[in-house]
This record gives C-alpha cells, structure tokens and sequence, in this order.
C-alpha cells in the first residue's frame, strides 16, 4: 500500500510581527483562519475533517514573559474514522533564537475517547510536525487551545529584537489503511469475484508483489490508488483453480462498510490465511460475507470486531464442513437482523453465544435452521425482546433432544411459522413463559417433532393467530394435546393441522371456534381411530366431526360442560 497522507486543512495563518522597544521585543499576534478543506470522496462515505477556529485576535506590545491563545476545533463530519492526523508548523519562518519561543497544545474530545495534548516545547525553526492527534471517529470534535509564549529569562534579551516569526497551520489526515472494494452487486462478475467458485484459498499478505505467474490481477481499493491489490494465481492442482491474494504494503486492510457479497459462493475454498489483516471495525453489513463457502473445515473470525455492524444475515450460512466458529468475541449490540446468521451449517456440533447481545435484534429468521449436528443450545441470556420474526429459527436442528427458552421475551413475536420445524430429535421443550399475544401464525410451528412426547401450550394466546396450518403436523409421539386455552376465532386455516399425529389418543379443543376457518384439508390425516376430543359446543362438533370423516377416521366428540 502506498504509504499515503492526504493533506486535509491548510486552516490557520499565524503572523506574528516585533515592533522595535526599549529593552524588550514587543510583538502584536494575529491568527486568520476558519478554512476548510475535505479528501476524496469514496464509495463509501466521506472521510472528511473540518476545522473551525476564530477570525482574528490580537495581542499588541507583548514583552518576555507574555504568551497569546487561541482555539481550534478539528471535527469529522465525514462517515468514515479518521486513524490519527498530524500538526504541522508548515511555511515556518522562526529567527528567535535560545529557543525563547515556545508553544504548547491542548485537546479535549467531544466523545469518551482522549486526544492527545502536547507539553511546552520550543518551536522550532524549519517546518515540522508538532503534534500527533489522536484517532477521530465519525462525528467527533476535538477542540485544541493552541498557547504560544515569550519566555522571560530573568535577564536582558534584547538578542532577540526585531526577529521574525511566521507560521502556518497544517492538518494532515493519516488514513494509513486503504479501504477493499465493496461488492456492490453479485451478479456482476467482475475482479476477483469472477473466479469465485474456483478459489481454494485467500490470503491477505504484506507488501505488494505481484508475481509473473499471476493469471490476472487487479487494483481492489476503494480510492483506485493502488493502495490493496488481489491476483490470482493457479493453485498447482490441476483442477484449473486458483489461489487469491490481497495485499497491502503494511498488511492492514480495511473491509468495506458495505461488506455484503464479499465472500459468497467461494464454495471450492478451503482456507483463509491471516483473516486479521482485514479490519472489520468499518464494517455495518456482513449481509452473506461467507454465505456458501461449503467446502472449508476451519474459519477464524476471532478478531473481527462487529461493533459497528447492523447486519449479520446468512453471515456463515451453508458452511456445511465447519465443525466450530469462534464468535464468542463478537460485539453484536448494534445488530438489528440475525436471518439466517447459522443456518445450514450442518457440521456444528456447539456454539458459545454467551458474549451475544441480541437486545437490538429484530429479525432471528431461521437463525440455527439446517444445524443438524447442533446437539445443545445455550441462549439463557438472549435478549429477545424486540425479535419480532423467529420463522425457522430451529428448523431441521435434528440433534437437539431439549431446548429450554424460559428466559425468552417474546412480547414483540409477530411471526413463528416453523420455528421448531422437523426437530425430530427434540424430546423436550419449555414455552412456559412463552408469549404469543401478538402472533399472527403458528404455520407449521412444531411440524416434524417426531420425538415430543409432551407439550404444555397452556401459556399460549392465540387471540391474533390466523393460520394454524400443519402446526403439530407428523408429531407422532403425542398421546395427547391439552388445547383448552387456545382462542381461533381469527384462525382462517387448519390444514394439516393434526396430521401425522399418529399416538394422539386425547385432544382438548374446549374454546375454539371454526366458523371462519376457510382451508381445512388433511386436518386430521393419519391420526388413530377413536380419538377423543373435547369441543365447546354443537357447532364445533359438527364440524370436528365433518373433519374426521374426510379423514376417513372416526372419534368420540363431545361438547365440554
């Protein structure tokens, strides 16, 4: 990477003349300024520093010992953090001499992280850096009180008469790491993506060199500097494929904001060689970052931080052959969407989330579907209170044999169609505290879980549920369903609903209502001859009936008193 400062502000004119005294130098101080300037504008924000600071003061006959202030701000008004910026003393002219001319800068930061402040130093007397600013992140401003002095030695310094001092200000940006390309638009083949699925391994490397060997290379940087660079190289298989290479002169890299794609469908890739060269703190989408990467065993995402990230969905989705993924150091507080985040990676057999904050999620779609290995799942500290769609969200974890979701908030649950869809190993499940006041469908919820051999819904309110379609569909170890609770005055369709429920022996539908249930078909498919079942009165027998016989089954029916 070119090792690249961009010059941001030329903000500040210090001129200070010496008006001829007695004994001592008198000087008046006068400091223009208020200028602005910004870099170059990426794909993906602005890096941007503004500086504001006053018009003019002035300080007139100023002898040893007297020392003039004046105050700046530096803030980012750009979208992307600034990595630290420099002071400079530039267009310098200084003849004090004895380093009687001294300054010194302080700083104070709008936000919790420091600036740097500088102690009382002589100024010098060519151009020169003078202070190293701290980082500065999008919307901070670091306000600085620059004091200049005329020290005062206790004796004659007339030495110094009629010298000269001039200065201007200069504020110079360190982006010191470039920035990937974002992958905008999947069904554009272009650069790398382009060889996508006949990739075996990544590597982030330090120093650009592109090899003579090199099948093609390209300039994959956001400013289109030269700053990160990628080629490909055949991988010595014989299976015309290839190993990638992005590099950087320093090795840091910097992913895109808009991180989507970056990896999708590399679905021949088989390792990632020094992933912590990308830096992710930028990063606010990982919307299918790794998505289809089916055939790696291993993947370390320890050092990411996702701090800034708002979406992880499909993040590590069909990973079939990874065996564990280290998350545990993931910052998720800002996270509004974990669709599908796990889903269809098949080899899992544990996942640590206890370091995970869900209390921003809203979407959990699907989130551990396709876990067929997952054996257990610890989510007593998931925050689910705002989690307004979990579709799927277990759906075909074939090896979980329990699940306990006691400490789950589902106050804001609107959509749950499937969410324990084809557990089939799943003895065991606590909604004990489980509210489902404000979903709309239960389509499917428990279809497929082949092994419950009980199930306590007493704490379930379906007052807003309109679809109960296969909802207990293939539950064929329940001996009996304790419905007594449940409202379907809204419920438009049953399809389905008892299917497959082949132990199913006792069945309490004691306050449901069928009068706008518009789909009905397969209600009571492959259930057991003689079935009792407890209705609320002579309509609903009528129609339980009615259901039974399409069947091709029979059943006690009988109105509760």
């Amino acid at each position: 990477m070119k090792n690249k400062k961009i010059l941001m502000i030329i903000s500040i004119i210090t001129l200070i003349s010496f008006i001829i005294g007695f004994s001592y130098a008198y000087f008046t101080t006068i400091v223009i300024g208020n200028d602005t300037a910004s870099s170059n504008i990426t794909t993906s924000g602005s890096l941007k520093l503004t500086y504001n600071g006053t018009d003019s003061i002035s300080l007139e006959n100023s002898q040893p010992g007297d020392s003039d202030t004046m105050s700046f701000t530096v803030t980012n008004s750009g979208s992307l953090e600034v990595l630290g910026y420099d002071i400079y003393f530039s267009k310098l002219i200084n003849t004090f001499v004895n380093d009687e001319l001294v300054y010194e800068i302080s700083c104070v930061s709008s936000d919790a992280i420091p600036c740097n402040n500088k102690v009382e130093t002589p100024v010098p007397v060519i151009e020169s850096l003078v202070h190293n600013g701290a980082s500065i992140a999008p919307g901070t401003t670091h306000t600085y009180t620059l004091n200049i002095t005329f020290i005062e030695t206790g004796s004659s310094q007339d030495y110094n008469q009629n010298k000269e001092f001039y200065l201007t200000i200069s504020i110079n940006a360190e982006f010191a790491f470039q920035t990937l390309v974002a992958r905008q638009d999947y069904d554009t083949y272009e650069l790398f993506w382009a060889y996508a699925s006949d990739i075996t391994s990544v590597s982030f490397e330090s120093g650009i060199n592109i090899p003579m060997g090199a099948v093609e290379s390209w300039d994959v940087s956001v400013a289109g500097e030269g700053g990160i660079m990628a080629y490909v190289i055949d991988d010595g298989l014989g299976t015309n494929t290839y190993e990638l290479h992005i590099q950087s002169n320093d090795g840091i890299i910097l992913a895109n904001p808009n991180s989507k794609y970056l990896f999708r469908l590399f679905s021949n890739v088989l390792e990632f060689n020094n992933l912590n060269f990308l830096r992710t703190h930028l990063v606010t989408t990982m919307y299918q970052m790794f998505y289809g990467c089916e055939s790696i065993a291993e993947l370390d995402t320890s050092n990411f931080d996702t701090s800034n990230v708002l979406n992880m969905d499909f993040l590590f989705e069909a990973l079939y052959n990874v065996t564990s993924l280290n998350v545990e150091s993931f910052d998720t507080s800002n996270v509004t969407s974990m669709r599908g985040t796990f889903s269809g990676c098949q080899s899992i057999i544990e996942l640590d989330l206890s370091n995970f904050d869900t209390s921003n999620v809203l979407y959990m779609f699907t989130l551990f579907g396709g876990c067929y290995n997952l054996e257990s799942l610890d989510l007593s500290l998931f925050d689910t209170s705002k989690v307004i769609d979990m579709e799927y969200m277990f759906g075909s974890c074939t090896s979980l044999t329990n699940l306990d979701l006691t400490s789950f908030n589902t106050s804001s649950l609107v959509w749950a169609e499937a969410m324990f869809s084809d557990c089939t190993n799943l003895v065991t499940i606590n909604l004990n505290s489980f509210d489902t006041s404000n979903v709309i469908s239960m389509h499917s919820l428990f279809s497929g879980c082949s092994s419950l051999t009980n199930l306590d819904l007493s704490s379930f309110d379906t007052s807003l549920a309109q679809s109960m379609s296969s909802m207990f569909y293939g539950c064929s170890a329940l001996t009996s369903l304790d419905l007594s609770t449940f409202d379907t005055s809204k419920v438009t369709n049953m399809s389905s609903m008892f299917e497959g429920c082949s132990a199913l022996t006792s069945l309490d539908l004691r306050i449901a209502t069928f009068i706008i249930v518009t789909y009905n078909t397969d209600m009571f498919a492959n259930i057991t001859n003689g079935i009792n079942i407890i209705v609320k009165d002579t309509a609903a027998q009528t129609f339980i009936n009615a259901r039974l016989t399409a069947a091709g089954k029979t059943g006690n029916v009988t109105i509760f008193v």
